[in-house]
């Protein structure tokens, strides 16, 4: 880290130069150019983390990540105590839903597929993860290695009047209680297909507009 730190600072160039995640892409592995059901990032070098380091050694070659943009499962976020300052309970149920577990493995074929092809296919040496292309192989490679996106959203969700699990009113306030909003992406009521970053701003200015036209 030091050595990359110092290269970027004297030079400008080196690892630190790289944005992490080089490309992206928005596919259908079932229906190419229909509505995208997987997002996938691409970082330009192998990525071990904890859970494959036994499986993979760091060497040079890329990593490709899929994403299912419109998961079924469904966590949760509970209290743990009374205690406000105790950590709440988090369950995120990640590929619970049959149907998430079965679009993953999709898109991990699809990319393995990639791979396989040109003009990927003269550069690529081996395919490391997942080791194999059957169902099996597949769905234990992403039972062990699912995780978040980093992109949470809905654990006090909007609704209209009447929607039981609708913590806020459509103007972002925490219903029964007064002068508190909620403006990030907690208060989306459905996960967005995408990365959140350009909800979250339209959220936030949207919610400063409501508080300034309650104070008019």
């Amino acid at each position: 880290m030091l050595r990359n730190g110092l290269q970027f600072k004297l030079f400008g160039s080196g690892p630190v130069t790289s944005a992490g995640v080089e490309a992206g892409a928005f596919v259908n592995p079932s229906a190419p150019g229909a509505e995208p059901t997987i997002q996938a990032f691409c970082v330009p070098i192998v990525y071990v983390d904890r859970d494959a380091a036994d499986e993979i050694k760091p060497d040079y070659g890329l990593t490709v990540t899929t994403v299912v943009v419109k998961p079924a499962s469904r966590g949760s976020v509970e209290l743990a105590s009374p205690d406000p300052f105790a950590m709440p309970r988090v369950s995120p149920n990640l590929l619970k839903a049959p149907a998430d577990m079965d679009e993953m493995i999709r898109g991990q074929r699809f990319f393995r597929r990639v791979f396989q092809t040109d003009p990927l296919a003269p550069r690529i040496r081996d395919i490391v993860l997942p080791p194999a292309d059957d169902d099996a192989t597949l769905r234990a490679h992403c039972k062990r290695h699912v995780k978040t996106n980093y992109h949470p959203a809905g654990t006090c969700r909007m609704g209209a009047e009447g929607d039981a699990l609708a913590v806020l009113d459509p103007r972002l306030r925490v219903r029964g209680v007064e002068g508190l909003s909620v403006c990030d992406m907690s208060a989306v009521p459905d996960i967005p297909a995408g990365n959140t970053n350009a909800p979250a701003m339209m959220l936030g200015a949207r919610c400063a507009a409501f508080l300034l036209a309650d104070q008019a």
